[in-house]
């Protein structure tokens, strides 16, 4: 018999997935990506308190068909998640109704504190 763990992550958009069948491997995969997330959230940290603001740009929306353009099920974290998520950081979002892009982004990179607030300082007016 032969024992092996999925692992699946993802990295700045780009997705991983594989099987590995050393447990050290996969702790160490592990612990790179704890290592990684938690100097990520200090570098959001160290940006917000710095008074560093993310620069959103509007970009030319691509020409598609109106089939094409609808969002796919399952294509993102759906929005119920995003909603309670916010709540629990303190965000005030109305209880029904569609959310704002950056929430959504905001919620797949795990933006918490300082630059969570920062997030929503710079999008109150939206």
């Amino acid at each position: 018999m032969k024992v092996v763990q999925l692992v699946q992550l993802e990295v700045e958009g780009e997705e991983y997935e594989g099987h590995v069948e050393d447990p050290k491997v996969v702790a160490q995969i592990q612990k790179a990506s704890d290592a990684y997330e938690k100097a990520l959230e200090g570098l959001h940290a160290a940006l917000a308190e710095a008074g560093v603001n993310r620069v959103y740009r509007e970009n030319p929306a691509p020409k598609v068909t109106a089939a094409v353009s609808k969002k796919k099920a399952g294509s993102g974290p759906e929005t119920a998640d995003v909603r309670t998520w916010a709540k629990s950081e303190g965000v005030s979002v109305p209880d029904r109704g569609r959310l704002k892009d950056w929430l959504y982004e905001a919620y797949e990179k795990k933006v918490s504190g300082a630059a969570l607030k920062a997030l929503v300082a710079e999008h109150q007016n939206d």
